[in-house]
């Protein structure tokens, strides 16, 4: 990891939390997290779905002559 993916990360670490620490009482946090999980769970079960049923490769083409 470099310095400025470091940095990166953890600024987006620190900025999620300051987030939640002044919006705790205005937005619904357990609703949010669930439609985040919800979406992450459903992108890794279609990539997932498509790597394991992904159609076969075509080798040759068949061309009346």
């Amino acid at each position: 990891m470099t310095l400025g993916t470091g940095i990166f990360l953890s600024s987006l670490l620190l900025g999620t939390i300051l987030l939640f620490w002044i919006t705790k009482d205005r937005w619904r946090w357990p609703r949010i997290i669930y439609w985040l999980a919800g979406g992450l769970a459903a992108i890794i079960g279609g990539l997932a779905f498509y790597n394991y049923y992904q159609p076969p490769r075509q080798s040759s083409f068949n061309m009346p002559i």
